[in-house]
């Protein structure tokens, strides 16, 4: 999320993360060391990597990754593949059921992250209670942590979160 122009810390963090992985990679690659399946496939899309490990069995999905290779989104290659005469396994029955819950309903993953970022962020304050340390000081920590300008923004983030909820 960028905020005012900037990108947040996360969004920094993620992507020295992402740069030192392809440099660790080209590292790998210069001085001939084989690439595991499983650096492949981190390298990958949680969907790609999900379409690319159900395809191997599977030509309905062989035929999906072949569009989005030639140029068609998701939704288009999802589409070609009901229209066309390939028959659906139970792979690629329930892969494309995922991708076309996940295109119809993009508010359920932001809903699913920011769940998983409150629990975190509970379990945090109570380790820090336990410990002895002010909620207001452990607030502050934990906002620059979750990408926060303030404790105070944080606080209001989590009280407008659990107002949703109810």
């Amino acid at each position: 999320m960028i905020r005012r122009g900037r990108p947040t810390t996360a969004d920094l963090r993620r992507r020295a993360a992402k740069k030192a992985a392809w440099a660790r990679m080209a590292a790998r690659l210069e001085r001939g060391d084989p690439v595991t399946w499983r650096a492949a496939i981190d390298r990958l899309g949680p969907l790609r990597a999900e379409l690319f490990l159900r395809m191997m069995n599977s030509p309905a999905l062989q035929f999906v990754h072949d569009k989005v290779e030639g140029g068609s989104t998701f939704g288009q290659a999802f589409e070609d593949l009901m229209l066309s005469g390939i028959p659906l396994d139970d792979d690629a029955r329930r892969t494309i059921a995922g991708v076309m819950q996940r295109l119809a309903n993009p508010d359920l993953a932001k809903l699913a992250r920011d769940r998983n970022k409150l629990r975190v962020f509970r379990e945090a304050l109570a380790l820090g209670e336990q410990r002895g340390e002010m909620a207001e000081q452990m607030r502050a920590r934990l906002a620059k942590e979750f990408g926060h300008a303030s404790g105070e923004s944080l606080r209001k983030w989590v009280e407008k979160r659990d107002r949703e909820r109810s």
